[in-house]
């Protein structure tokens, strides 16, 4: 599993000022060897680490969910293979 974060100040009201608070934004990936496990919550902790809450006035979290499997279904790729024949 991998995490994406993009933080910075607050969203501008201001259409205006869009733009360059965009430019200002910080961005980071994370990788993680963490195991979700099926029909159950988990907690997460990430750090982002020098950072300030001071510079939390926006904050946008992604999940990478390449690697994600759910129960133990074959891939899409595999199920056509499989029905072709």
């Amino acid at each position: 599993i991998g995490f994406n974060a993009t933080w910075g100040g607050e969203k501008p009201v201001d259409a205006k000022e869009f733009a360059r608070w965009q430019q200002l934004l910080f961005n980071t990936s994370m990788k993680s060897t963490l195991k979700l496990l099926p029909g159950q919550w988990q907690d997460i902790n990430l750090t982002l680490k020098g950072v300030s809450p001071n510079n939390l006035g926006y904050l946008k979290l992604a999940i990478n969910m390449e690697n994600i499997q759910f129960d133990n279904l074959p891939s899409a790729e595999n199920r056509q293979k499989r029905s072709k024949k």
